[in-house]
């Protein structure tokens, strides 16, 4: 059993412990920081992307601010809707866990070889600021 097996395992023993609402809000966080992804979330806790992004204190409201205006830069000098360059979803993951390298970066929802290809660069250049 690898590390983020026993963690997750730790983190869901703890939410069953707890069984309440508000333990919900605080396991997301938990397992956000561990870097499981939102569906994992989701299944486990019940809670959708907002809520789990919203008991997140961890999210960089400047670093997304930067990733709209970034995305909307791009979106608009191709000439393609934003969702096209990047969902929300994406960006909103990338600042809150503030990738700094290429794996990390594909690690994110919504990342893959082609977004690092066409913007991973970019991405990085971006997040090395926080």
């Amino acid at each position: 059993m690898n590390y983020e097996q026993e963690l997750l395992i730790k983190v869901l023993a703890e939410a069953r412990a707890k069984g309440k609402e508000e333990g919900k809000a605080e396991i997301a966080g938990k397992m956000l920081e561990a870097g499981l992804c939102f569906e994992e979330i989701q299944l486990f806790t019940g809670l959708n992307e907002t809520e789990i992004l919203n008991t997140e204190s961890k999210v960089n409201e400047e670093l997304k601010d930067r990733l709209i205006t970034w995305r909307a830069e791009q979106y608009k000098a191709a000439n393609v809707r934003a969702y096209m360059v990047m969902h929300q979803r994406t960006l909103l993951e990338i600042a809150t866990k503030i990738p700094k390298t290429r794996e990390e970066l594909l690690a994110i929802h919504g990342f893959g070889e082609a977004k690092w290809e066409k913007y991973g660069q970019q991405i990085l250049q971006i997040t090395s600021e926080y």
